[in-house]
């Protein structure tokens, strides 16, 4: 008899298929399918899969403005006034180019920030300055320990959240906390696939990849929590991108006018009408 495939989240059997993805009828996470292999260890034996500079460059060239508001809101909602007369040690887990440090440390002028990323030729010369990095192959060993570590559109990346949560959690100093801002489904989601077929499709395509492997909702992002032996101290959801529309719009392949016009004008309304993140602070059970 052939193994049924189970939700890699909550182990549930309950899953449904759609195109390229797998959605899980128990804990609602729409996941990638066939579930990639464990893209962490694969990073390093492929040094093609790293991001030329220029590139990284490019997308904050692009992306810069959002994103100084967006790591705004990320500070804020972690941090209060008190922090700011600490001196805090901080991660910044998956941090690419850098540019979190220039906000935080413009907020909180005594936090002590360092990055580790996947790419550790990401890390921009603008942004060197406010970071002490930490190389990826060396994290693992690295024994220093943190306040607070912020997962900026990272955690939907991970081929094992539990395990990357395990891995952070040691990391911790008593008391710190994990800062976790990852994408959600919303009403978009079923909105298209009952409507049309292939504008799901499209929207999957555009979402949905070996990159991008979960897509959570509420129940399976607290039950990742749960299973790495965390517990969710806060938690929102709100709408957040990071380019305009037309980037979304062109990576989800949509040509039709009248679908790119809808596409402007629901990026538009997006603010009121589309909770698309997940915002949360995550800390161990005994805190």
């Amino acid at each position: 008899m052939t193994n049924l495939p189970i939700c890699k989240i909550c182990g549930s059997k309950k899953l449904t298929f759609f195109a390229h993805t797998a959605r899980c009828l128990d804990c609602g996470v729409l996941l990638c399918y066939p579930y990639p292999s464990p893209r962490e260890e694969k990073f390093l034996t492929n040094k093609h899969e790293k991001n030329p500079a220029g590139i990284n460059l490019d997308w904050h060239l692009n992306s810069g403005e959002k994103n100084h508001h967006n790591f705004t809101q990320m500070a804020l909602f972690t941090l209060n006034d008190e922090d700011r007369y600490k001196n805090l040690t901080v991660l910044d887990y998956g941090g690419g180019g850098g540019q979190f440090a220039l906000v935080l440390k413009s907020l909180f002028p005594k936090t002590d920030i360092h990055i580790v990323d996947m790419d550790n030729e990401g890390l921009l010369d603008q942004f060197r300055p406010l970071n002490k990095q930490i190389k990826f192959e060396d994290f693992n060993n690295n024994t220093l320990k943190f306040d607070i570590i912020f997962m900026n559109d990272v955690f939907e990346h991970v081929t094992d959240p539990v395990g990357v949560l395990n891995t952070l959690g040691s990391k911790l100093k008593a008391g710190g906390k994990i800062f976790i801002d990852t994408p959600c489904s919303f009403w978009l989601y079923p909105l298209t696939k009952f409507f049309s077929k292939k504008i799901h499709t499209k929207l999957l395509e555009g979402t949905v990849d070996y990159d991008h492997q979960q897509i959570w909702s509420n129940k399976s992002f607290e039950v990742v929590v749960k299973n790495a032996g965390m517990r969710v101290q806060s938690f929102s959801r709100l709408s957040e991108y990071t380019q305009d529309a037309d980037f979304y719009l062109n990576n989800m392949k949509i040509n039709s006018w009248i679908v790119r016009l809808a596409g402007r004008v629901f990026f538009k309304l997006a603010p009121f009408i589309a909770r698309n993140k997940i915002m949360s602070i995550v800390s161990f059970k005994s805190q």
